[in-house]
């Protein structure tokens, strides 16, 4: 719960940043169109498309055209995450956000999934721990017990558990967030050798960085950015940054826990599909992933792209 300042016009210097509220781009948006839409993957979503009234941008300025979910949470597509508090309505993501372990205010407006409200790194932890824990939200606290000199307890802290999302749901946004270390943002946590679910972020003029992650066992997150709110520059990325000081810390602290995967809950199927298209896939498919979907809502169609006919696609490097 602290942070060192170590810089050539600073003093070094430690403080609480964990219960310090910055701005933060909300993941619980997915979560909330887990529960409104019979599909994550055949959402298709359009981020070049022109808005008359408010254009917000990508972090890296660009767009990608049509693209799922999964592809646009990996990539850290920031219009895609606009759009689904657009479809879904920002109450809706506020609520889940609240339940999920939000404490702090929350401006139930599209700019949410840009940063436009501040949250505490430990609401976000304990947030993220809500997925990890198949839905049910577990209140942090500091201190296990209290105990005197002879053994006796006179404070103690039991886990109070409180379902915030189904188990279906905080499974799914799970998977997304796996997306993001295999194919996306988080891809420098793969190193830790475990299967691995997070989210990056970046706020609008580069204040604020995160990566927030967790495994079954374990969540945890990383901040960077100054006490005075100025920009940290272009040149840092989460990818570069937050990442590998996210996996130094769970390498240390699981390193005598045995490696093991996410529970699956009752009433998930997987079914092979087309990366890019969410169709089922074709042999000629060249990106296929098994793929999570609620029970008899996986997709009936197959991918209708052409692939043959299409020129190799380049690898992209990811940065932010």
């Amino acid at each position: 719960m602290t942070a060192a300042t170590v810089l050539d016009d600073y003093p070094i210097a430690y403080t609480d940043v964990a219960t310090h509220p910055r701005l933060v781009a909300e993941a619980t948006d997915y979560a909330t169109l887990k529960d409104m839409v019979t599909s994550y993957y055949t959402v298709p979503l359009d981020p070049d498309e022109p808005d008359p009234i408010w254009a917000p941008q990508n972090w890296d300025g660009k767009f990608l055209g049509p693209i799922t979910l999964r592809r646009g949470l990996a990539l850290s597509r920031n219009l895609v995450s606009v759009r689904i508090i657009d479809r879904v309505g920002p109450k809706a993501v506020v609520d889940v956000a609240h339940k999920a372990g939000i404490e702090s205010r929350l401006d139930a407006v599209l700019a949410l999934a840009l940063g436009s409200s501040v949250v505490t790194p430990q609401e976000m932890v304990s947030a993220m721990g809500t997925f990890a824990n198949n839905g049910v939200h577990m209140k942090p606290h500091s201190l296990v017990r209290v105990v005197d000199r002879y053994g006796k307890v006179l404070e103690q802290n039991l886990p109070e558990g409180t379902p915030a999302v189904s188990p279906q749901s905080a499974y799914l946004i799970t998977r997304l967030m796996q997306a993001v270390v295999q194919e996306g943002t988080g891809g420098a946590a793969r190193v830790l050798g475990r299967p691995v679910a997070g989210k990056t972020g970046t706020t609008q003029d580069m204040r604020d960085i995160w990566f927030i992650g967790f495994l079954p066992d374990l969540a945890a997150g990383v901040w960077i950015g100054y006490d005075d709110f100025i920009p940290l520059g272009k040149k840092i990325t989460s990818a570069g940054t937050t990442v590998p000081f996210w996996v130094d810390f769970m390498r240390e602290s699981m390193k005598y826990v045995p490696t093991r995967d996410f529970t699956v809950p009752a009433g998930i199927d997987f079914s092979k599909v087309d990366r890019d298209t969410g169709y089922l896939a074709l042999p000629t498919c060249p990106h296929v992933v098994l793929e999570a979907f609620r029970s008899g809502q996986a997709p009936s169609e197959f991918c209708p792209v052409d692939h043959e006919a299409e020129d190799p696609e380049p690898e992209q490097i990811i940065t932010e």
